[in-house]
């Protein structure tokens, strides 16, 4: 069986360019959330943080800076 995809949007009280960087480098992410953060923020590139012990991975999909970034999360 194949899930349905989710998808989700936030409305962030902030400039695109500094909400951007804490999606694609490892250091702002893993202050926002996590404890281990490693990224690769190109098409294709991988997608890996671990959330409270949780591994979340997955790719990045498109990257328009500052203004749109599509990738893809799961749990493993």
């Amino acid at each position: 069986m194949v899930a349905e995809p989710i998808r989700a949007s936030v409305v962030v009280d902030a400039e695109p360019a500094e909400v951007y960087e804490y999606f694609t480098v490892a250091e702002a992410m893993m202050l926002w959330m996590g404890q281990f953060s490693s990224l690769d923020p190109v098409p294709g590139g991988e997608f890996a943080v671990d959330v409270n012990g949780v591994a979340v991975r997955g790719r990045y999909v498109a990257l328009e800076p500052p203004n749109r970034l599509v990738f893809t999360w799961g749990f493993i």
